[in-house]
């Protein structure tokens, strides 16, 4: 495949950013690729990458610390963050694309999200 080597990279660049905290961040954001983690400022897990049109996109969840009142070990884990870059050195966070309070068969935090995949179908993005 053309883009493997970009693709394991890039995913092997997420995994070692498990451990990243949230700060206060207005979106979108823009950041540089200073090497492994890619991804610094926020926790990004399970990342999905495509290339659409020459652009990079990543689709990540996040693996946040539990919280008081959780429900499982994954309750913090229930939204995702898109990513996207021209050059694979400049990056944007567009911030939370989606969030288990935005689906109706995500009520109550037991939905977690991880394991994400995205697809063109007829020229519809379908997840």
């Amino acid at each position: 495949m053309k883009y493997g080597l970009l693709i394991t990279t890039i995913l092997l660049a997420f995994a070692a950013g498990i451990q990243a905290q949230e700060k206060e961040i207005e979106y979108p954001y823009s950041f540089k690729m200073e090497g492994n983690p890619l991804v610094r400022h926020i926790s990004s897990t399970d990342p999905d990458v495509n290339v659409w049109d020459g652009e990079v996109w990543v689709y990540c969840s996040q693996d946040n610390p539990r919280r008081p009142g959780d429900k499982g070990g994954y309750d913090a884990m229930d939204g995702y963050h898109a990513f996207s870059s021209k050059d694979l050195i400049n990056w944007t966070d567009h911030g939370e694309v989606i969030h288990s309070r935005d689906l109706s068969w995500g009520e109550d935090g037991w939905m977690w999200k991880w394991g994400q995949s995205l697809n063109i179908i007829n020229g519809v993005i379908n997840g």
